[in-house]
């Protein structure tokens, strides 16, 4: 849900940032796009199966330097330099002070473990979590016909 910008006001606030993730599917693109290109050099260039090995290799090698440059970001809790995990759950309506409280109390494993349980898709919540569950921004959505509307701000919660 990172389309949905985050006020950068808000992450400064928090002392939150945003990193780069490492592009590692886009370099084992290339990686194999440049083995395919040097394979296709070294058999027979008259070969029928030459040409085909070349567009290959040409085709994944413009795909890992387009992922190269367009690979996401994730936001980091600097005093502890806490990478944020983005996690998208979701919940029936009827649970949603459930939800809240669990939130406000910082129980997102909790929260994680029940989503899998429900199948209606009323509530959703957007959640940005510590692998420690010490810090996390979080905002809820709700589903009105055709896309999700959010409840409110984005929150911040920190142990």
């Amino acid at each position: 849900m990172k389309n949905d910008i985050i006020n950068s006001q808000f992450l400064k606030e928090n002392n939150i940032t945003t990193v780069n993730k490492f592009p590692a599917t886009a370099i084992l693109i290339i990686a194999i796009a440049l083995v395919l290109g040097v394979y296709s050099l070294l058999i027979n260039s008259e070969s029928d199966s030459s040409m085909p090995i070349t567009a290959i290799a040409v085709v994944l090698l413009l795909i890992g330097i387009a992922k190269l440059f367009f690979t996401g970001k994730n936001f980091k809790y600097v005093p502890t330099k806490e990478v944020l995990e983005e996690d998208v759950i979701y919940f029936e309506i009827s649970q949603r002070d459930m939800v809240e409280k669990a939130l406000a109390n910082g129980e997102f494993r909790k929260l994680k473990e029940l989503a899998r349980s429900n199948s209606t898709l009323s509530l959703m919540v957007e959640l940005y979590s510590s692998n420690s569950e010490s810090v996390a921004i979080y905002r809820l959505h709700e589903y009105v016909p055709h896309n999700y509307q959010p409840l409110g701000d984005y929150m911040f919660y920190k142990k």
